[in-house]
């Protein structure tokens, strides 16, 4: 098989100084992409230093590739826009946006105010939504692009301590799928990617002192961590899907260790009854979320069509198709 390679085309990651996020636009640059470092310099807990973009920069420059560094916050309208600027002052041109930014802490849901809810929402949803907003019309301009949502395996699966980090997790995962009905006919994909990695938040979030004192989130033996659950095995499944051959569209891949997989949205078989009650659930609940027979469908289309033909499996007069010619 040949080298999957992106020369010509340009790449904008962001929170890419450290971790993961370098990790990717160091492979991106080293298969031929001309690459916006963006990176504010930011703490796990959201404030920013010296920014470490200006480091990886010269780290690809030194290995022969293109890169310029970008300090503006993917958290706001200004911010967003000028991330987009730079890639287009610099390269012509914004192929590739890998929305990797990101930030946490970790406290039990009573201890998180409003405000410490929002600065991670800014950073994790309003973010993505913000720059891929400013990024997309010259995708759509061009007829190509490609969009990649970081998501969290920890906001995935669940984890205590984490519900203002891990909803907004979910939700930018969920935006990666609205986006995929939204290019028409233009060649843009947008999808998602769990990422489990040894980076800053693991470490904070469950090799800390605080950490270690939690049963919940206490995880042993670091060093395994450390030489085994690498940024750098995460970086190819995200290459991949910002690629031309991507073939997937609103989809969301999960990869950590080597490896990779599928989540699926799905439905059990359930219970119909037009006339429900309470006790209609109380007495079918088991069949409700019996998971031996799942049902998988692409868009609300189809989910509208199997809700219909489970009526119509319960005796209801069929409607018809949903959609008129």
């Amino acid at each position: 098989m040949s080298e999957m390679r992106f020369d010509g085309r340009v790449a904008i990651v962001t929170g890419a100084g450290r971790g993961l996020g370098r990790a990717h636009a160091l492979l991106l640059a080293a298969r031929g992409a001309k690459v916006v470092v963006n990176d504010i310099g930011i703490s796990d807990d959201g404030g920013s230093g010296a920014s470490p973009a200006d480091q990886v920069v010269r780290e690809i420059v030194a290995a022969g590739g293109e890169a310029v560094a970008s300090h503006d916050s993917v958290a706001t309208p200004e911010g967003a826009a000028a991330i987009v600027a730079t890639a287009l002052d610099a390269f012509g041109r914004v192929d590739i946006l890998i929305n990797n930014a990101g930030i946490c802490d970790w406290a039990p849901f009573l201890e998180l105010d409003y405000q410490h809810f929002q600065k991670m929402r800014q950073v994790h949803y309003d973010g993505p939504w913000l720059l891929t907003q400013a990024a997309w019309p010259h995708m759509l301009k061009q007829n190509y692009g490609r969009v990649l949502f970081i998501t969290s395996h920890v906001g995935l699966a669940g984890t205590p301590n984490a519900a203002h980090y891990g909803s907004a997790k979910w939700a930018c995962a969920g935006l990666a799928r609205m986006l995929s009905f939204e290019a028409g006919s233009a060649d843009i994909k947008s999808n998602a990617l769990g990422v489990l990695g040894y980076t800053r938040l693991l470490v904070d979030g469950f090799f800390s002192p605080e950490a270690v004192e939690d049963p919940s989130l206490a995880i042993q033996g670091e060093r395994w961590w450390e030489r085994n659950v690498r940024a750098d095995q995460v970086a190819p499944v995200a290459a991949w899907l910002v690629h031309e051959k991507c073939s997937l569209n609103g989809e969301i891949l999960d990869t950590g260790a080597g490896h990779t997989f599928r989540h699926v949205l799905a439905t059990t078989e359930g219970y119909t009854k037009l006339d429900l009650s309470i006790e209609d659930v109380e007495q079918h609940i088991g069949e409700i979320v019996d998971g031996s027979r799942l049902n998988t469908w692409n868009n609300v289309g189809e989910a509208l069509e199997d809700r219909l033909k489970k009526l119509h499996e319960a005796g209801v007069e069929p409607m018809g198709t949903i959609y008129a010619d």
